[in-house]
């Protein structure tokens, strides 16, 4: 595939996609800038590359097709902050992907609102963040730690009951009742571990978005992974409102299960 030079490249945003794994740099014609159609490109780069690429720089570029092959930097500071927004509306016009907009047009959301996003200022701040390796592991390590405990913990209780109550019944005295009460248990609990999950995620990820050790990692991983969109560092009341009345119909229906077992007998 023939080489392409581009050049006067305004870098004004940055993204990663998860799957498959890709990054993103998406540019504007310096010269369209100013015009009532900016011409915006969207190129892969490899992962090594990735970070020295700053918005609001300018860039000489070379691409091969959609990726880059190599890249001058000619010009910094060079885009205009109010024009920041704009661009990333046109960009979500121009890239996002058709399964995202019916997604939003099924949820009646506005397909563009300056509200959900963050300003040129607090994106450059965000992404111009540096860190080394080792913070980057150090940060990894505590939020997989937290995030993985909110996950275990559930299943180690579950599980440990369900034992418990499994070696309590000698099936050679024990009645049908008493026997169909293991799976009855077993479905009612795991409904409730359920809950469990969930709200120790959500305590974990409030946490975590509150620990100096993680939390710039964390904005600056979402706010690549979500398309420069704001990030809630805690839950929202929705949420919250869920998860309180998922969390009081699996509890109240493991707390009738155990009070018909204790009225006939069951422990």
């Amino acid at each position: 595939m023939q080489t392409i030079y581009k050049p006067s490249m305004l870098l004004f945003s940055k993204g990663i996609e998860q799957y498959p794994s890709k990054r993103i740099l998406y540019f504007v014609e310096r010269d369209t800038l100013m015009s009532e159609q900016p011409l915006l490109h969207r190129y892969i780069i490899r992962r090594g590359d990735f970070d020295r690429y700053m918005i609001g720089c300018v860039y000489d570029l070379q691409a091969r097709g959609n990726r880059i092959d190599g890249a001058l930097l000619v010009d910094e500071d060079a885009l205009p902050p109010e024009l920041f927004l704009p661009l990333i509306e046109r960009r979500d016009l121009q890239f996002m992907p058709i399964a995202r907009a019916r997604q939003l047009r099924r949820r009646g959301k506005d397909f563009f609102d300056v509200d959900d996003y963050y300003s040129y200022d607090e994106t450059r701040e965000l992404l111009e963040f540096e860190t080394d390796w080792a913070d980057d592991f150090l940060s990894w390590l505590v939020f997989v730690v937290v995030r993985g405990l909110a996950m275990l913990l559930p299943v180690a209780l579950y599980l440990y009951t369900l034992y418990v109550r499994i070696n309590s019944l000698s099936y050679e005295k024990s009645n049908v009742g008493q026997i169909l009460s293991v799976p009855v248990y077993a479905l009612i609990a795991a409904i409730f571990m359920v809950f469990m999950m969930m709200a120790l995620s959500v305590g974990a990820e409030t946490m975590t978005m509150h620990l100096n050790v993680t939390r710039w990692f964390l904005l600056k991983r979402a706010v690549l992974r979500n398309s420069g969109k704001r990030v809630s560092v805690n839950p929202s009341r929705a949420r919250i409102r869920k998860l309180v009345i998922f969390g009081s119909v699996s509890f109240a229906l493991l707390l009738i299960v155990l009070i018909v077992f204790a009225a006939n007998g069951i422990h």
